[in-house]
């Protein structure tokens, strides 16, 4: 009895291991070999295809050891790198028609030749809205751009020269809970033609290069910052 016993359990595990045997071997034949592709990420890595479906795997998170900054009074977040910082602020801005208010700020370590700021504007009044979204108070309108499934228009501002120093401006606009919610970026650089032209100071053409990746650097650190804005509630 003992030896039937033992004999139907090798039986069964026999089976039970060619069955998992041919599973993987089918599993295998079903493996589609992806395509060599690559998908540049923000950061310059790239990466592959991969999995059952070819899919590219995920770039990595820039920001993943970001701060956050949390108005829950106003309803929003938004991410910033080390060397930048947001306070609250509460600035009735009224000499726009739709008389807004600055209610978060972002000022950053200054580079070489460059420093960021950013800020966070509600329209509590709400009395023109339309005007709001079609740029009053801006200019240069280039579009729409998606952050965080929130459509905000979008506008670029003129390359402003203030003596020695520049400033490249944007604005985006949106409409939440009935409110106009601005957010304004601001790249501030050197401008080293002015300062060799009313001056005996000269910058070199490796200077001159390094100053202008500076400003490009900038600005794709302002837009990843933007990128992370979005409502809370």
């Amino acid at each position: 009895m003992k030896k039937i016993y033992l004999s139907v359990v090798v039986i069964v595990l026999f089976l039970v291991a060619g069955y998992f045997a041919y599973t993987n071997y089918a599993t295998s034949l079903r493996q589609v070999a992806c395509t060599m592709e690559a998908k540049i990420c923000p950061d310059g890595s790239s990466v592959g295809r991969t999995g059952p479906n070819c899919e590219f795997t995920a770039c990595p998170d820039e920001t993943a050891g970001w701060e956050t900054y949390n108005n829950a009074q106003r309803g929003f977040g938004i991410k910033y790198p080390a060397g930048c910082n947001f306070i609250s602020t509460d600035e009735n801005e009224g000499f726009f028609d739709y008389g807004r208010t600055k209610v978060a700020s972002m000022g950053c370590e200054a580079a070489k030749w460059t420093e960021i700021r950013l800020a966070i504007y509600i329209d509590d009044s709400s009395k023109n809205i339309q005007g709001c979204l079609s740029g009053q108070g801006m200019m240069n309108a280039v579009g729409a751009r998606n952050i965080n499934g929130t459509n905000f228009n979008y506008w670029r501002g003129t390359d402003v020269a203030m003596g020695g120093q520049r400033a490249l401006d944007n604005s985006y606009a949106a409409i939440y809970a009935n409110k106009c919610v601005q957010i304004t970026s601001a790249i501030l650089y050197h401008d080293l033609d002015f300062i060799e032209g009313v001056s005996d100071q000269r910058f070199s053409a490796e200077e001159k290069s390094q100053h202008d990746l500076e400003i490009q650097a900038q600005g794709d650190l302002m837009n990843k910052i933007i990128s992370t804005f979005k409502f809370t509630n």
